[in-house]
C-alpha cells in the first residue's frame, strides 16, 4: 500500500453554493510498460479506489483524492456539471504531449432518497483521483496528480516502485455464507407485481420496473479486487467496475448498459430491455432466442425504453439514428432484446446533460417517469441507493461514459447487497419475473464464489 497523503477537497452545493477557490494542481502523466490494473489498486488499498474495464478491454484504475465533488438534491447534475468543470479548468498538464486528458470518476444515486448502507456514498460523488492508469490502444499511461511539479515527480517515481513490489493477484479464500436474506420474499414479490400490474391496468403507469435485494453475511469481508477478477473473466462483454468512494464501501458490478459515451460530438447510448436464460444446448439457446424475439410482452417493455430515448434526445442532439427492430445481446446466464442508437450532440450539450436527461431510462425506471417513480417508491421496501443509477468517468476534454449501474453489489465490511430489477408491464407473469431477478443475482454471487 502506498502511504502517500491526499489532500480531499469537499465540495457541497445542497443550496447551489459557491465552489471554492482551488489551487492550480499538477497532472504529470507519462507513458510506461505494462501495469497490472489489480496491482495498482492493490497498491491504493486504504484510499478511495476506482476501476473501470470496456468490453473492448480499455481500463482506467485510479486511487487517492485531490478532491471530491458532492452534491445532493434534485439538481445534482447541474450542480456537478459546473463543480466538474471548475475543477477540471483548474489543473496543470505536463509530461507527454498526447497523453490522455485528466479525469474525474465517480457517480449518482438513483434518487433522492437517504438508502441504508449507502452511507460512504454521496448522491453525487466523483473524485480527482492522485493516481490514474489507463490502458488503451495506444498504449499505457500512468498519470499522478499534486500540488506541484516536485510532488508529482515524487509521486510518479514512488508508484511505479510500490507497484512493482505488489503482490500478483492469486486465489483467495473465499467468504462462506453465515445468513442471506432476500427482501421482499417470494409471496411480497408476487404481491407488489401483482399492485404494479393493476396500476399499469387503470392507466395510472405503463411500465414499472420493480427491484429486489439478496443480502449476505459473510465470515470475512469480501475483497472488491478478488470479486473484479472473477467477474472479468466471466463477463468480458460488460463493462467491470468498482467504485469506493470511501475506503471499505465498494459498488462493483459487471453491466451490459451504456447510458451515455461521448467522444467529441458523438453520443453513444442503447435500449436493453427484455431479458430471457441462456439454454443449457444450442438447440435449447437458440429456440429460448427466438422466444424472446417474438415475446410481445418483451417487445413492448423494450419499445417503451426505444421512444423513451429517442424523445429525450431530441432535445440534446440531432442526427439520431437507431436500428429498426432489436437485436440480442447474449451473455453468459441471460439475453436481452438491444437497440444500440447513436447521434451528434448539439453544440451547447455536454455530457453531463445527457446523464440528466437520460436518468432513469425505461429500463430501471418506467412510462411515464415520474408516476413510475412514485409507485416504485411505493412498492419496494427500500431505497436504491447507487443501484441501476450512472457511474462512469468525464475527462478535461468533455468526454466519458457512463453505464447503468445494474448487475451490481454493495460490500461494507461483512455485508454484501445484490441487486436485481425487472420490467413489469401489464400481461407480466410474477413467477417469470422472480426467476429472471434471479438470473441477475447470479453474475455477482458467483463473483464472490457463492451460487444461487
Amino acid at each position: 500500500m502506498l502511504r502517500e497523503e491526499t489532500m480531499t477537497s469537499h465540495l457541497s452545493t445542497r443550496q447551489g453554493g459557491r465552489f471554492p477557490n482551488l489551487n492550480t494542481p499538477v497532472v504529470l502523466t507519462r507513458r510506461c510498460a505494462p501495469i497490472a490494473p489489480h496491482a495498482l489498486l492493490h497498491v491504493g488499498k486504504g484510499h478511495a479506489r476506482f476501476f473501470w474495464q470496456t468490453p473492448q478491454g480499455q481500463t482506467v484504475a485510479a486511487f487517492g483524492v485531490m478532491h471530491r465533488l458532492q452534491t445532493r438534491g434534485a439538481d445534482r447534475f447541474v450542480h456537478m456539471a459546473a463543480a466538474a468543470q471548475n475543477v477540471l479548468a483548474n489543473l496543470r498538464t505536463t509530461g507527454a504531449p498526447d497523453a490522455p486528458a485528466p479525469l474525474l470518476v465517480g457517480g449518482f444515486a438513483f434518487d433522492n432518497r437517504q438508502a441504508y448502507g449507502w452511507e460512504g456514498f454521496a448522491p453525487a460523488d466523483f473524485i480527482l483521483p492522485r493516481v490514474v492508469l489507463r490502458t488503451d490502444e495506444r498504449g499505457t499511461w500512468l498519470s499522478v496528480c499534486a500540488e506541484d511539479e516536485t510532488k508529482a515527480e515524487k509521486l510518479w517515481q514512488a508508484v511505479v516502485e510500490a507497484v512493482h513490489r505488489a503482490p500478483a493477484v492469486g486465489a483467495t479464500t473465499l467468504p462462506r455464507i453465515q445468513h442471506e436474506t432476500r427482501a421482499p420474499d417470494e409471496h411480497t414479490w408476487r404481491e407488489m407485481v401483482q399492485q404494479a400490474i393493476e396500476s399499469i391496468r387503470a392507466d395510472v403507469v405503463q411500465k414499472v420496473v420493480l427491484a429486489r435485494t439478496c443480502r449476505v453475511q459473510t465470515n470475512a469481508p469480501v475483497d472488491p479486487l478478488a470479486a473484479l477478477a472473477r467477474l472479468q473473466a466471466r463477463y468480458q462483454g460488460c463493462f467491470i467496475f468498482l467504485v469506493e468512494p470511501t475506503p471499505g464501501h465498494a459498488f462493483f458490478g459487471a453491466t451490459p448498459e451504456i447510458l451515455a459515451d461521448v467522444q467529441g460530438t458523438t453520443l453513444r447510448t442503447m435500449a436493453l430491455a427484455g431479458s430471457i436464460g441462456r439454454g443449457a444446448t444450442p438447440e435449447e439457446d437458440a429456440a429460448r432466442a427466438a422466444e424472446l424475439l417474438n415475446s410481445a410482452k418483451d417487445r413492448r417493455e423494450h419499445a417503451f425504453v426505444v421512444q423513451a430515448i429517442l424523445r429525450h434526445l431530441r432535445h440534446l442532439a440531432h442526427d439520431i439514428t437507431s436500428a429498426p427492430a432489436p437485436s440480442l445481446l447474449r451473455l453468459p446466464n441471460i439475453q436481452h432484446l438491444h437497440t444500440p442508437i447513436t447521434a451528434t450532440l448539439n453544440a451547447d450539450v455536454r455530457i453531463w446533460d445527457v446523464v440528466a436527461h437520460l436518468h432513469p431510462t425505461p429500463a430501471v425506471g418506467g412510462v411515464p417517469r415520474e408516476r413510475a417513480l412514485a409507485l416504485i417508491h411505493e412498492l419496494e421496501p427500500f431505497a436504491r441507493g447507487w443501484y441501476a443509477a450512472p457511474v462512469g468517468w468525464v475527462d478535461a476534454e468533455g468526454d466519458g461514459t457512463f453505464v447503468v449501474a445494474i448487475r451490481s453489489a454493495l460490500a461494507v465490511a461483512r455485508t454484501l447487497t445484490l441487486y436485481a430489477g425487472a420490467g413489469i408491464v401489464a400481461d407480466s407473469d410474477p413467477q417469470r419475473e422472480w426467476h429472471e431477478t434471479g438470473l441477475k443475482f447470479r453474475p455477482l454471487l458467483e463473483a464472490i464464489g457463492i451460487h444461487s
